[in-house]
């Protein structure tokens, strides 16, 4: 995705925080979107809506390919610093899994860390299928 998409999806998350003042209750959707959670090879892709005050997300994990997909769902919130923080959380058939994200709204991509204390970087791969 060009810098240009990014931009305009980053411009997207701070227009839906915008309009939820003007229009309560309607969910507004932003697109879908993909991330890998590096080092691992777990690819999410998640429908991102603007509801309310808040932006959702609520998609999957593709468990690196597998042939059944994991649950994930998760909220954003808008950090004055011009960065975007997200909770997620992906159910998995023997643990679930809590996320924290800190995405740069400019590359979409940061780091990220979970209860389990792994770390590593949730890369932007684009919009989803």
């Amino acid at each position: 995705m060009s810098a240009i998409h990014r931009g305009l999806f980053g411009v997207g998350l701070v227009a839906a925080v915008l309009l939820a003042q003007a229009s309560p209750g309607e969910a507004q959707d932003l697109g879908t979107f993909r991330w890998q959670l590096m080092p691992f090879c777990n690819v999410f892709t998640y429908s991102v809506f603007q509801a309310g005050s808040g932006i959702v997300l609520t998609g999957s994990d593709d468990r690196c390919g597998a042939s059944q997909r994991a649950p994930s769902f998760g909220t954003v919130s808008l950090n004055p610093d011009g960065t975007a923080g997200l909770g997620v959380t992906t159910i998995q058939p023997t643990v679930t899994g809590h996320f924290t994200i800190l995405l740069n709204l400019g590359t979409l991509s940061g780091p990220w860390s979970n209860d389990l204390g792994q770390s590593g970087t949730f890369v932007f791969l684009g919009p989803g299928p």
